[in-house]
């Protein structure tokens, strides 16, 4: 059988590519992250407020706290109130909205619960910190 390879030769072949081609697009692992203060801080904080806007569907405001102890932030609905200011006991707008905060590779990245859409912050730094 001269200039014939033995079928497991092919196999073997194969399967070393399938491997080689696994291994280039294996995929990235977030993990959770915490931000970095920086001079662009507050570009940062206009990003992520901005992204929760769109998502909640009123203004938010966050402060220089946001994700810096935490990797989760909880978003609730504001408390209604009466003409004097007053808080209309039991009276709530839903509830809370979750989000995570993540570093894939040099990216962070918010993720809100229970949604797929993973949004890249361009505008942040972030740190990898142990999950806990």
């Amino acid at each position: 059988m001269k200039g014939k390879r033995p079928f497991s030769a092919v196999i073997a072949l194969c399967a070393l590519c399938g491997l080689f081609v696994a291994c280039q697009h294996s995929p990235s692992v977030s993990e959770p992250a915490l931000l970095v203060i920086t001079p662009s801080h507050a570009t940062c904080l206009q990003q992520i407020e901005s992204i929760m806007t769109r998502d909640l569907g009123g203004p938010v405001e966050l402060t220089h706290a946001a994700f810096a102890k935490s990797d989760r932030l909880r978003m609730g609905p504001a408390e209604l109130l009466d003409a004097q200011g007053r808080p209309l006991q039991g009276r709530l707008r839903g509830q809370p909205e979750g989000y995570r905060l993540s570093k894939n590779q040099n990216a962070c990245q918010l993720q809100r619960d229970n949604h797929a859409d993973v949004r890249i912050l361009s505008s942040c730094q972030c740190r990898a910190v142990k999950p806990g």
